[in-house]
């Protein structure tokens, strides 16, 4: 049998340079002797059109989630396939787990990857000056206190003459007021809640205590909200958050909202109905193509 198929076919396919390390920090409980390679999973649109050399790609630099935990980066690879495929490129950044360290560890690991890539963004294609960091859940709170004038987390290591500045953040069910949420997580109401125990084992691990007390002083210079003021410099803010998101409620979502609007920041806020912690509706068509006209309106003053 012979037949001739016409197929339409997208604009890019997506190849991945794997395990680009970007940094060493130090290993187990701080050793400068154990040390850790950080690495980015580099995924490459390549345009189906050869005929011409195309444009240097908005970079997507993606924050993966997981409660503070070492990232499972490539576990969300297929995922973040379907951003490369829209022709932006896209950096899955490790950083340090709360097994090994601190939240300001952490948010020093994501600019010190924002740098990484601004430096090396013509070896892959990328435009130095257009990158979106993209987190989730946990990876969100770090995008954000990265990305809101996060100077306080740079590492003296780093090219500090190299902008760790972004163009827009894009935050998908993130926490915003750690305090809060580590206090409502204690009260009676939540007791038996089958997600109680595994976030409060997660503020203890990030603190390194058990002490509520303790962890609410800890927690506090973590915590988002605190960070916006009119004066502040903060990047155009994108907030995505499910209505039945019991892990990060919504009111963190509208809390973030609130204050961003009241100090006349740049932000849009997307509430999806029946959503829950980490749905995969985050990341079906619709939304992206809701992330896509967010990237391009925080980029095209760069083109």
């Amino acid at each position: 049998m012979k037949k001739v198929l016409n197929l339409q076919g997208g604009l890019y396919s997506v190849v991945c340079n794997h395990d680009v390390e970007f940094k060493i920090v130090p290993g187990e409980l701080g050793s400068e002797t154990l040390k850790k390679s950080l690495s980015m999973q580099m995924l490459i649109p390549r345009s189906e059109d050869r005929t011409k050399k195309p444009e240097p790609f908005t970079i997507v630099l993606y924050i993966t989630g997981g409660g503070w935990k070492t990232p499972q980066v490539r576990y969300r690879v297929p995922t973040m396939v379907r951003l490369a495929e829209r022709g932006w490129l896209v950096a899955m950044a490790e950083y340090r787990g709360s097994e090994i360290c601190n939240g300001q560890d952490a948010a020093e690991d994501v600019r010190s990857a924002v740098r990484y890539i601004r430096m090396h963004a013509s070896e892959y294609g990328g435009s130095p000056d257009k990158i979106i960091l993209l987190g989730d859940s946990a990876g969100a709170h770090l995008s954000m206190l990265a990305g809101y004038h996060g100077e306080e987390f740079d590492s003296p290591n780093d090219n500090l003459s190299v902008s760790a500045e972004v163009s827009g953040i894009i935050e998908l069910f993130g926490p915003t007021d750690l305090v809060r949420s580590m206090r409502e997580f204690d009260t009676k109401e939540m007791e038996s809640h089958p997600v109680t125990e595994s976030v409060k084992s997660t503020f203890a691990a990030l603190t390194k205590t058990p002490d509520l007390d303790k962890q609410a002083e800890l927690l506090e210079p973590l915590s988002i909200l605190s960070r916006i003021s009119p004066e502040a410099k903060i990047p155009p803010t994108l907030i995505a958050q499910g209505t039945e998101d019991f892990i990060v409620p919504p009111w963190h979502a509208e809390e973030l909202y609130n204050a961003l609007t009241n100090a006349g920041k740049d932000v849009e806020y997307y509430l999806l109905k029946g959503a829950r912690h980490g749905d995969k509706r985050f990341y079906e068509d619709e939304m992206i193509d809701y992330y896509e006209r967010f990237i391009q309106r925080c980029t095209e003053e760069k083109q």
